[in-house]
C-alpha cells in the first residue's frame, strides 16, 4: 500500500510541476482559477520519499490501531457505538468511555506526535507562515480520516478568513446552545443523581448516547420536552422488520430520486461494502467515494438497524446541505409516506 501511495505521489509532483508553470493567479475565470489552485498544493506529497513513506506507514499504524481495538472483547464499532445509543447504565457507559481512550488514544500517542511533526513539515514546505502553524487531528472516530487544521481547512472548505467566519458562526446560537445544554443536563440530573452530572456543571460526555460525544439524540427519550407527543424514533419499526442493509439504501435511493436525482449504478450495489465483515481490522467510519472510472461510485459504511442509519463534496457541502436534507428525511410527514410512522399527529405549542 505504501509503494501505491508513492507512486501516486510521484505523479501528484509532475502534476503540481506543470500546475505552477502557469500564471494560474492571474487568470479570469473563478472556476479554471481555482482549479489551479488545488493542483498547486502539494500537502504531503512535498515530504522527501522515506519521510513520505514513514508518513503514510504511521498513518496505517494508526488506522490499525483503532480498527482492532476492543474493550470487554467489544468492538468499538458497532458493538461500543449500540451500547452507548441504548444503556442507560452510567457506570457501564464510563466505563467503556474510558476503556475505548486507553484501547486507542494511549496506543496511538507515539506514533501520532511524530505523525504531527511531519505534518507541520508538509505545511511549511506548502509556504504557510508560522503564526498559525497546522496542527493535526483525528476526525471521525478512527485514525483514517486525517484533516489538517487551521489554514489547510480553509483551503480544503474554499473559505476565506476562517477563523472570523468560525467565530461569528459559533457565537450567534450560543444563547440557545447554554440554554439546550441546561435543559439536556437537568433531565440527566433527575435520572442519574447529582452525585454522577453536577446540577452546574458540565454534562458527562458518555451519558450523551454517542462514544465521540458528537451527537446528543439518543438520550431522546430522556430528553424529549413533550413526552407524552407522538415519538418519531424510528428504531424500533426497523428492529420490528428487520430491515438489511440493501433495504434500508433502497430507501435511501427512494427519497433522492425524488428529488430529481439519479439512481445508483449497478457498480455501486455490488462493490459497496455496506454490513461490518468478519475481517479483524475493518473500520466501520462510513466513506463514500468515486473510482474515477465511468459510474463507479462506492461506499463503506457499517450498517446498524437504528434510526441513524437512515441519515445521510468539498466538507462544507456535507455538513451543510447534508444536514438540510437529513431535516427533511425526518420530518414525520415524511416517514408516514415510506411507512415508518402509521399517522401523523399535527400538534401546536401553547
Amino acid at each position: 500500500m505504501i509503494a501505491e501511495y508513492q507512486r501516486f505521489a510521484v505523479f501528484q509532483k509532475e502534476v503540481w510541476r506543470q500546475a505552477t508553470s502557469f500564471a494560474w493567479k492571474n487568470l479570469t475565470d473563478p472556476l479554471v482559477r481555482r482549479q489551479f489552485q488545488k493542483l498547486a498544493v502539494l500537502d504531503d506529497d512535498f515530504l522527501p520519499k522515506e519521510e513520505h513513506a514513514e508518513f503514510f506507514r504511521i498513518a496505517a499504524e494508526m488506522d490499525d490501531i483503532y480498527s482492532q481495538a476492543k474493550v470487554d472483547n467489544l468492538s468499538l464499532e458497532p458493538d461500543l457505538t449500540r451500547i452507548f445509543a441504548s444503556s442507560r447504565n452510567a457506570e457501564d457507559l464510563k466505563k467503556y468511555w474510558v476503556g475505548s481512550r486507553d484501547a486507542t488514544g494511549k496506543k496511538i500517542r507515539s506514533q501520532y506526535v511524530k505523525f504531527v511533526e511531519l505534518s507541520n513539515e508538509v505545511t511549511r514546505a506548502n509556504g504557510k507562515s508560522g503564526d498559525c502553524p497546522t496542527s493535526l487531528t483525528l476526525t471521525g472516530p478512527n485514525g483514517r480520516r486525517l484533516q489538517r487544521q487551521g489554514r489547510s481547512v480553509a483551503r480544503a472548505l474554499r473559505v476565506s478568513h476562517l477563523r472570523g467566519r468560525h467565530g461569528r458562526t459559533v457565537g450567534d446560537p450560543s444563547a440557545v446552545y447554554l440554554e439546550m445544554h441546561a435543559y439536556v443536563r437537568m433531565k440527566l440530573v433527575n435520572l442519574y443523581g447529582e452525585e454522577v452530572v453536577k446540577p452546574d456543571g458540565p454534562i458527562p460526555a458518555h451519558l450523551l448516547g454517542n462514544m465521540w460525544g458528537q451527537s446528543w439524540i439518543h438520550p431522546q427519550d430522556i430528553t424529549r420536552p413533550f413526552p407524552d407527543k407522538q415519538d418519531v424514533d424510528i428504531t424500533p419499526e426497523k428492529f420490528r422488520r428487520n430491515l438489511t442493509a440493501i433495504q434500508m439504501f433502497k430507501i435511501s435511493e427512494d427519497f433522492f430520486t425524488s428529488l430529481g436525482m439519479k439512481r445508483m449504478t449497478p457498480e455501486f450495489w455490488h462493490y459497496s461494502v455496506l454490513e461490518k465483515q468478519e475481517v479483524e481490522a475493518m473500520e466501520c467510519y462510513t466513506m463514500a467515494w468515486t473510482m474515477f472510472a465511468d459510474d463507479d461510485f462506492r461506499m463503506w459504511h457499517c450498517y446498524v438497524p437504528t434510526q441513524e442509519d437512515l441519515w445521510g463534496a468539498n466538507p462544507s457541502f456535507h455538513e451543510a446541505i447534508g444536514e438540510v436534507l437529513e431535516l427533511s428525511v425526518f420530518t414525520p410527514k415524511h416517514l408516514h409516506k415510506i411507512g415508518f410512522l402509521d399517522k401523523v399527529e399535527n400538534d401546536t405549542i401553547e
